[in-house]
């Protein structure tokens, strides 16, 4: 797996995230870090944690990445 990381970072629920690992990370977590996905996902949710595995195993670009996590913190209305 490739650690690439995003300029610029992201910031949600005041925590950084740099790049596909770390959100691929957040978008999984349960509880303590993660506290604010909802619990019902929708269908950005499924598409971004795909493009972060497939970022990370160098298939996706880091951008194309990146548009995806925003769409689904966007859908999610994570801030």
């Amino acid at each position: 797996m490739r650690t690439v990381f995003w300029d610029p970072p992201f910031f949600a629920c005041g925590i950084v995230i740099r790049g596909p690992f770390e959100a691929y990370g957040f978008m999984n977590s349960r509880g303590g870090q993660n506290v604010c996905w909802p619990v019902v996902k929708g269908s950005q949710f499924a598409k971004a944690q795909l493009a972060m595995l497939a970022a990370m195993d160098g298939r996706l670009s880091i951008e194309d990445a990146r548009a995806c996590f925003g769409l689904a913190l966007k859908e999610a209305q994570i801030t």
